[in-house]
């Protein structure tokens, strides 16, 4: 599990979300569809670790990708922007 970084997220294009750092948005918050990840630190490491991430598409509609520690691969190979199934590849190394 690798920590959460803000820079390895900015640099990637990921929008840092002010209400709950470190949290992100990919591409954007306002603006369908995007990503929305959000961290915690773990009490072993103390580190930054995911804990949320979810797609939210062009309807609105929210589909929670990771949770609770389960990834769910249905979800994102159902995402038709490929930029985002990238992204969420990209974030599946910090789950």
């Amino acid at each position: 599990m690798n920590e959460v970084v803000a820079t390895n997220f900015t640099k990637r294009g990921w929008k840092e979300d002010p209400m709950f750092p470190p949290g992100f948005f990919y591409p954007q918050k306002d603006g369908l569809p995007h990503l929305h990840l959000t961290s915690v630190i773990d009490p072993k490491s103390g580190k930054h670790v995911m804990s949320y991430l979810h797609y939210k598409d062009k309807n609105n509609q929210v589909h929670i990708i990771f949770n609770d520690g389960k990834w769910n691969n249905d979800i994102v190979n159902t995402i038709p922007e490929q930029n985002l199934r990238d992204e969420v590849n990209f974030a599946k190394e910090y789950k």
